[in-house]
Order: C-alpha cells, then sequence, then structure tokens
C-alpha cells in the first residue's frame, strides 16, 4: 500500500481481514515508510494479516493529518502443496538509506518495497521472495540451486506486476542486447525445518537501459528436484 502523500504530518495505516460476508477477522495497525529514491513524498505502509485459502475480503487505509485514503478489495488464495517446494510472490524494494532508518523486516531481512515497481537507472533493486516446503536432506540441511533471468521486453510497454502462466516465456523478443538483461545463479543451504526459508539478492540496474523487465526466478530443490518458477514485470527510468 503507498501512497503520495502532502508534506507535514507522518502517516498511520491501518488494514483489517474479512470474510466472504464481510464479518471482521482481524485489524491491525501497521507502521508507515517513507519510500528512499522517489522524488515525491511517498510512503508505504506493510499489513501482516492471516488470511485462510479461498475468497477473503480486506479494508485499508493510510491518513496523514486531515487526508485519508481508503481502499478495499477481494483475495483469493489457494494453499501450498505441502508435497513440493513452491515460491512465493516476489517482492521489489530497494535498502533503507541507513541503518537506523526505518524499515520493514521480514524473515531477518530489512528493506522498503516499492509499489510502483518503477526504479531509477543505478538504483539497487532489492528481491525478496520466500520458499516453502523444501524437503530436509540426509544430512539434516536444506539446499536448492536458483536462476535469475532478467530481460527487457521489448514490445510495448507492458503491465508492471506479477505475471504467470505462458506469459512468463512469451514477453521477450529477440537476442538479448547490450544494456537490456541480466542473468544469476545462486546456490543457497538452509537449516533443517519446517519453517519457510527467506530469500533475497539484489540487482544492480546500472546494468539495465531504460525500459520495462521480466524478472524470471526458476528454482529446484535439491533433495527431490522439484522446480517451480516466479515471475514479475518492473520498469527502469531515467535519473
Amino acid at each position: 500500500q503507498g501512497q503520495l502523500l502532502p508534506e507535514g504530518p507522518i502517516p498511520t495505516a491501518e488494514a483489517a481481514s474479512y470474510d466472504e460476508l464481510w464479518y471482521e477477522r482481524e485489524q491491525v495497525e501497521s507502521p508507515v515508510f517513507q519510500i528512499p529514491g522517489e522524488k515525491d513524498n511517498r510512503w508505504v505502509a506493510v499489513h501482516t494479516l492471516p488470511f485462510p485459502p479461498g475468497k477473503n475480503n480486506y479494508a485499508i487505509r493510510l491518513k496523514a493529518g486531515e487526508e485519508s485514503w481508503n481502499g478495499k478489495g477481494i483475495l483469493e488464495f489457494d494453499p501450498f502443496n505441502t508435497a513440493y517446494m513452491q515460491l512465493s510472490g516476489i517482492v521489489l524494494g530497494v535498502d533503507p538509506p541507513d541503518e537506523a532508518a526505518p524499515a520493514h523486516e521480514r524473515g531477518g531481512v530489512r528493506f522498503i518495497p516499492r509499489p510502483s515497481l518503477r526504479f531509477r537507472q543505478g538504483e539497487a533493486i532489492r528481491v525478496y521472495l520466500e520458499f516453502y516446503n523444501l524437503w530436509n536432506g540426509p544430512e539434516r540441511k536444506r539446499s536448492y540451486r536458483e536462476y535469475v533471468d532478467v530481460l527487457r521486453y521489448e514490445g510495448e510497454r507492458g503491465v508492471l506486476g506479477r505475471i504467470t502462466g505462458a506469459l512468463k516465456g512469451i514477453l521477450t523478443f529477440g537476442e538479448p542486447k547490450e544494456g537490456s538483461s541480466v542473468r544469476l545463479r545462486f546456490d543457497r543451504e538452509a537449516e533443517a525445518g519446517e519453517a519457510p526459508v527467506a530469500e533475497t539478492f539484489t540487482i544492480d540496474s546500472r546494468e539495465l537501459a531504460p525500459g520495462t523487465y521480466r524478472l524470471l526466478i526458476e528454482a529446484r530443490d535439491n533433495v527431490n528436484s522439484f522446480w517451480d518458477d516466479e515471475a514479475v514485470m518492473f520498469e527502469v527510468v531515467d535519473n
């Protein structure tokens, strides 16, 4: 949840979860963070609320002084399949400007999400996601290999945000050009257990010319060889 706010009062944010008939389950007041690198006075609030699988409703409010922004909508969740590894959605953001600056923390990672999914050329783009249902190996370790593919979308400007299914493979055309791609590979280990594993890294946007990009992450559980993937569209703009 992000918003352009007037200069002056520090905003506050609230969120609530509801069932399908709009009976309230839980309401929380959430921390609010100023988004570094934005040319305007933009703030973001990150809400953590439990939602069961199926259709659910939510409502959010961001308030600064006498001005208030309200929103509501429907969320529909499919349960994770516990038989094999699955990836969460990808969150893109930036690191806090210094250690003392307030930031969202999840999985031991401090960062500030950027809902606009637009980054100035030269910014370090923080990528965050989570691995669910990794199997424990014979040496009581969980491990996975991860392939990261960033490629410029060569068609008309696309819609930013998560992409699924066949769209992951048809959004780019032609051979990669200089300043239009980044490819990374990581081998990771985590302690044995059942909890989700936080995964994070940065993309150096100095290597990317202005344009719209697809970020595709493909990963393999090294214990049982199951694969999963997630993808998101983001934009790099001139300084």
